[in-house]
């Protein structure tokens, strides 16, 4: 099936649609960008290369993908964006390609679903079925692991990780490691595991109740982790979704994600 273009569209001689692309009006392809079978965009779309785009992506009215990065020191430098297939992408969402101080290359995977005025700066890389809601922005260099959620006019600070199935509530302002299936809210607090998404997910019970023992032990006792962590590794080692988490704690360089009781301790120590 031939791609079906509106006659208002600016097209690039560089742009490669495949059959049953479907551009409608206003919309600008600029440079090299490649664009996959049966991908629909949407009135007033700006694409812009080097971009490749995968299969059954629907982009909306007046999304950006593939802008230069907002950093002070970009001078140019041939960067591009990679998008993978059946991703959604509602009015107005901007995706930014890579920037010299980073990979280069700013990655979107498969069936994610980006909601109005979403941001994803640049470096950024996003697995698959992720979601970024209303207003929501991910800083330079942040990565987002499969089946994470960043909630309304949320943001995460750049160079920061979201772990798999976890959530980044509401208003939140993440500036450390999001854990892997837990809650954030507030700023950087950890308040709870992201239960609905486990049991969607379909994780066994005894992957849950794994998960449940190390939120307590972790984030509502007052042991330091340096003891928490040899114990949780000893008691659940084998279980994979507890190395999963261990391996994620051990590997941050921004700092994980608090919990509530050691940010309210913050607060009084502060106000002593």
């Amino acid at each position: 099936m031939a791609s079906r273009i509106h006659p208002t569209a600016v097209i690039s001689s560089e742009a490669q649609l495949a059959d049953g692309v479907e551009v409608g009006p206003y919309v600008v392809i600029e440079g090299p960008v490649q664009v996959g079978t049966g991908t629909i965009l949407r009135p007033f779309t700006h694409l812009i290369g080097p971009l490749t785009i995968g299969e059954g992506n629907d982009i909306g009215t007046g999304t950006v993908i593939g802008g230069k990065p907002q950093h002070a020191g970009y001078q140019n430098e041939p960067t591009s964006t990679i998008v993978g297939n059946h991703n959604i992408f509602r009015e107005h969402v901007t995706i930014h390609r890579g920037s010299h101080a980073g990979t280069g290359v700013t990655k979107v995977g498969d069936h994610n679903y980006f909601m109005a005025n979403a941001h994803v700066a640049h470096d950024c890389e996003v697995g698959n079925h992720c979601y970024l809601i209303n207003n929501a922005c991910l800083g330079g260099h942040v990565l987002m692991a499969d089946r994470s959620m960043v909630s309304g006019n949320s943001a995460v600070h750049q160079w920061c990780r979201v772990g798999r199935l976890s959530l980044v509530s509401g208003t939140t302002s993440a500036s450390k490691d999001v854990p892997p299936f837990m809650i954030v809210q507030r700023i950087s607090q950890v308040t709870g595991i992201n239960l609905v998404g486990l049991r969607r997910s379909q994780f066994s019970q005894q992957q849950i109740q794994a998960i449940k023992h190390a939120y307590r032990v972790l984030y509502r006792s007052k042991t330091p982790w340096n003891l928490v962590i040899p114990q949780l590794e000893a008691e659940y080692g084998l279980v994979d979704v507890i190395a999963e988490l261990l391996q994620f704690i051990r590997t941050t360089r921004r700092g994980v994600c608090h919990s509530f009781h050691e940010a309210r301790d913050d607060r009084e120590n502060a106000a002593a």
